[in-house]
């Protein structure tokens, strides 16, 4: 029904936003901020693109995160912090170019931890201000926001340089040391990033051939994570290499919990029951992994296989 009254009414709907909106602030400066986002987002129905009903409901979010975060569980606080920085994003999409918006904008993104984001807003909030005396001191917090930032800007850039490397399974011995020399100088923050770093570990220690350091990594991963999938997926492997197979089991187990819909995984388990000569156990999973995906190569290999060892 909206849809029709803005196609046939524009100005109407214009209006009707605009009205919403100023009530909003109303609400939003008596301290109902809740009342406030419902009218801004009640105006952002009759006017989709109403640039100021959705650069105020950003603020407005984010000023219910400052008055309520201590109360929220973390799942929460991150779903808000979300919410409030998509709101400022399309706002800022709109054309809004308000100083309280990119500052804003700046704040959430560093508390998400996308620091260079945070900078860049910052200072194009600098480039807004006039340069008056009275907004000295806006211009003195954005600095010093800017320069506080900077140490967590080079150690994110850090974080991705040896991701990078990571992830390029084509990367130089060379380059996969540097990298493990760059991740001892990083510091975890929580038990997340500390199994991050030591599966990044592990992966070029792997890399370098220096097997008993990875395995010692993806432990080490798992310690801080117990569902690590990747973690877990590196040790099957290393496991059956080292034919510690009830080791090898464990953790295609474990990835295979992790990723049930994963084919290749579900024949991993089955491989594991083959080395153990575990025939029963090793056909009943080849044969879940075959009804997964018939066509795969790898899996009717492993079937055949099965059955050779099966017939000797």
């Amino acid at each position: 029904m909206r849809a029709l009254f803005r196609f046939f009414l524009p100005k109407w709907c214009q209006q009707k936003a605009d009205d919403l909106v100023h009530d909003g602030v109303v609400q939003a400066e008596n301290g109902d901020l809740s009342q406030a986002v419902a009218l801004y987002q009640d105006a952002l129905k009759w006017c989709p693109a109403h640039v100021l009903a959705r650069s105020n409901m950003g603020l407005s979010l984010m000023d219910e995160y400052n008055a309520n975060f201590g109360s929220w569980d973390s799942k929460r606080r991150l779903a808000h912090l979300h919410l409030t920085m998509d709101n400022l994003d399309e706002a800022i999409g709109l054309g809004e170019d308000r100083v309280a918006v990119w500052r804003a904008a700046g704040h959430i993104r560093w508390r998400l931890s996308q620091f260079v984001g945070a900078v860049e807003a910052f200072e194009r909030a600098l480039e807004l201000l006039d340069g008056d005396d009275e907004q000295a001191q806006s211009k003195e917090e954005l600095e010093n926001n800017i320069e506080e930032l900077q140490p967590l800007v080079q150690r994110s850039q850090n974080i991705h340089d040896v991701r990078k490397v990571v992830e390029d399974k084509e990367a130089s011995a060379d380059a996969c040391q540097g990298a493990i020399e760059a991740l001892d100088g990083l510091v975890p923050e929580d038990a997340d990033e500390q199994g991050f770093f030591c599966w990044m570990r592990g992966v070029l220690c792997r890399r370098l051939g220096e097997m008993d350091a990875a395995e010692k990594a993806f432990l080490e991963a798992l310690e801080s994570q117990n569902s690590h999938f990747d973690a877990h997926r590196e040790l099957a492997q290393i496991y059956m290499l080292k034919e510690a197979h009830g080791e090898a089991l464990l953790h295609s187990v474990a990835a295979y919990k992790l990723k049930p819909r994963d084919a290749g995984l579900v024949c991993n388990v089955g491989v594991c029951y083959l080395a153990l000569d575990d025939f029963d156990k090793a056909k009943e999973y080849m044969d879940l992994a075959h009804g997964m995906d018939p066509e795969n190569g790898i899996i009717n290999n492993a079937r055949e296989a099965l059955a050779a060892a099966s017939e000797g």
